[in-house]
């Protein structure tokens, strides 16, 4: 964590701490019903289970993402939808990885709840720019379940479109007929390994429509990532709660100092 800035590191470490007594407290709130608790922030600690990430943080990762996105040049508008069940049971039933001995469909968090479990996530870029719809995902699939990205892409793409056709978009139609495009990673796995949470959620800040190379096969680069995401989402100037949360911050560092 040496490389993060040292309140980034403070918060993270706050905001990690396992304490049942405050599992609902609220640590970033921006708008209904984006929130995020302590117990939802456990799941980014760099100890959590890669997959495990809630899907609430995704959600308001995007949030924060459009607040400045939105404002440059070419913009960006980001949007967190769960489509991908079917995907995750199938690919769950067949993972040897995963416990589906004992797992059936009901017991599984509908990904409608407010803090359902990330199993799988994917990023789908309908590019204006380019006329493609590019997908990035840190998984390998087999020819089985390869046509269920595609499915979720275009999912993607009609929400897409119909919020474009709200705000009278020239392209709302147009972007129904673009190109699938698998954007290409050196590093990929075929398990639930590789953070795709942390994965998504770093690639909507850095992807710029290019096949680029990361260092998010690096576990320390990864843990550092989640840290930073977190920390990030907690001081974002959009939360109204901020200089709160800052004063518990200074109380806990203060503690901290004296164990």
């Amino acid at each position: 964590m040496n490389e993060m800035p040292k309140l980034y590191q403070v918060v993270a470490d706050y905001c990690f701490v396992k304490y049942s007594a405050f599992k609902h407290e609220e640590l970033v709130k921006y708008e209904a019903p984006l929130m995020i608790t302590r117990d939802d922030t456990v799941s980014l600690a760099p100890t959590a289970s890669p997959q495990m990430i809630k899907s609430n943080i995704v959600q308001c990762w995007s949030f924060l993402m459009n607040d400045s996105r939105l404002k440059e040049d070419p913009s960006c508008f980001f949007f967190g939808i769960d489509h991908n069940r079917p995907l995750e049971l199938s690919l769950m039933s067949q993972d040897p990885s995963q416990p589906t001995s004992k797992t059936n469909e009901k017991e599984i968090p509908s990904p409608s709840t407010h803090a359902a479990k990330l199993n799988q996530a994917c990023l789908v870029v309908v590019n204006l720019l380019k006329e493609t719809t590019q997908y990035l995902d840190n998984r390998e699939y087999d020819d089985r379940h390869r046509p269920f990205y595609k499915i979720l892409a275009s999912l993607v793409v009609e929400e897409m479109s119909n919020f474009l056709k709200r705000i009278n978009h020239e392209k709302a139609d147009e972007i129904l007929d673009y190109e699938f495009d698998e954007v290409k990673f050196k590093w990929k796995t075929p398990k639930y390994t590789l953070d795709c949470g942390g994965f998504t959620m770093m690639h909507m800040l850095w992807f710029t429509g290019d096949p680029f190379d990361s260092d998010f096969d690096l576990e320390n680069r990864r843990k550092v990532y989640r840290a930073e995401i977190c920390a990030a989402l907690a001081l974002a100037e959009i939360y109204t709660k901020r200089k709160s949360l800052v004063e518990k911050v200074s109380r806990f560092r203060v503690v901290r100092k004296l164990e």
